[in-house]
């Protein structure tokens, strides 16, 4: 699967988050998030589709965007009475025992060897706990139209990289895919930021 594919997946989290949210917050969801739910997910089988099968990558995927889902609706039940630097420690922790247990269950362990590999490493994590750490706090404090047009920007990126760093070129069906489920979680958004604003 590709990186733009498999970000595009991921990026149904906002659906999720919705149904979870309506279940642990007591947030709405009618007509209009159940039919937006739906046609999101057939944006998915849209990306899926090319490769034939719903492989690794997309079950991958679509659990990190539940498990995402989750996540979120956590730091919202928590709220702003917790610092946001409590769920950076808190997931960095848990990451760190459930990726090396996964380490030496799904592949042989490989400890990076030169230097650049250290490098990459490093700055893979200090981008991932900056990104973790302002996201945390945009959730406490961003309406959620808003906070979900800036992490649709993901996708745009996950594609340009992609066909720059990976020479992975996107069938249409997978494009036309991506703009659906985009199109699905703005609407979603700014459903649920308008209806606040009405309040």
């Amino acid at each position: 699967m590709t990186l733009g594919d498999a970000t595009v997946v991921f990026f149904t989290g906002p659906v999720f988050s919705a149904l979870f949210a309506s279940w642990m917050l007591g947030e709405p969801y009618g007509l209009f998030d159940r039919v937006a739910s739906v046609v999101c997910l057939l944006g998915v089988a849209m990306v899926v589709r090319p490769q034939g099968q719903m492989g690794w990558g997309a079950v991958s995927a679509l659990v990190g965007a539940m498990s995402g889902a989750l996540a979120y609706c956590v730091v919202r039940k928590v709220g702003t009475g917790v610092h946001p630097m409590v769920h950076v420690v808190y997931f960095g922790a848990l990451s760190f025992v459930g990726s090396a247990v996964m380490m030496f269950l799904v592949q042989e362990p490989r400890m990076p060897v030169a230097m650049s590999e250290w490098a990459l490493m490093l700055a893979l994590g200090g981008f991932a706990f900056v990104g973790q750490a302002l996201l945390n706090r945009g959730l406490q404090l961003a309406p959620t139209g808003p906070a979900t047009l800036m992490r649709n920007l993901d996708v745009v990126f996950a594609f340009i990289l992609g066909i720059t760093l990976f020479d992975e070129i996107p069938s249409w069906m997978a494009v036309l895919g991506a703009l659906t489920i985009i199109a699905c979680t703005v609407a979603m958004g700014l459903h649920k930021w308008g209806k606040r604003s009405l309040t």
